[in-house]
């Protein structure tokens, strides 16, 4: 997973993300999926205005704690978690660091409960 407002990690990195700010699909169905994808990472209320979103994103996917990103890895098989190198200090394996980022390892260990229902 990598923060929502980093759209061009996918390309360079050559690996998936659970959702991004600027990917999103164009029909109904798979725009309310890639919604709960993006809220999953980066849960917070639904914005009065699009103004300032990106921000609000990172945060809070910044803030996620241990028992989150455990979800995240149960319910989307999130391995690895990119992180900002000041922002986040997890209970996980270390992989890569350097001045700006930190990967951390994410362990496979509990179960998400897919809440999430969408009609096609």
């Amino acid at each position: 997973a990598v923060p929502p407002s980093v759209s061009s990690f996918r390309s360079f990195a050559r690996r998936a993300v659970v959702a991004n700010y600027a990917g999103f699909a164009f029909s109904d169905g798979d725009m309310q999926r890639w919604f709960f994808r993006l809220m999953d990472v980066a849960p917070i209320p639904p914005p009065p205005n699009g103004i300032d979103v990106k921000p609000a994103l990172d945060a809070a996917y910044h803030d996620l704690d241990a028992d989150a990103w455990r979800q995240l890895r149960s319910g989307y098989g999130v391995a690895y978690a990119l992180v900002e190198r000041d922002d986040t200090d997890l209970p996980f394996e270390v992989v890569f660091a350097n001045d700006a980022w930190t990967v951390y390892r994410i362990p496979q260990d509990r179960t998400l409960q897919d809440r999430r229902e969408v009609s096609p």
